[in-house]
């Protein structure tokens, strides 16, 4: 395979790192640990933010992995690849972009 894909490593880790954003501001309200009243009100909500961003990614994940959405959806800078024959085999899951017309068929009905 040749010709720009999406690295499933490199979306998953943005998404791990959105996470792991979400349990730090949740420690900063749990140990009252906030700069001040006011981000302390409002860290709830930026949790929740942020792990539903991360929720809708991995939605986005599993459907272009199934044939149910286009993986041109996901690309972005943390997952572009321009050349997957640069990737060595095995090291990632890519996710080729199609040309326009050329849709994948979802797999397993």
């Amino acid at each position: 395979m040749s010709g720009r894909a999406v690295s499933i490593s490199g979306e998953l880790s943005e998404i791990r790192a959105a996470v792991q954003g979400a349990r730090m501001l949740a420690d900063l309200l749990r140990f009252h640990a906030a700069q001040d009243e006011d981000d302390e009100l409002h860290i709830p909500q930026a949790c929740s933010a942020v792990l539903a961003l991360a929720e809708t990614r991995l939605q986005l994940v599993v459907r272009a992995l199934t044939g149910h959405a286009e993986p041109a959806v996901l690309l972005a800078d943390h997952n572009r690849v321009e050349n997957s024959s640069d990737v060595p085999e095995g090291e990632d899951l890519l996710l080729p972009i199609e040309p326009p017309g050329r849709r994948r068929k979802p797999s397993g009905g």
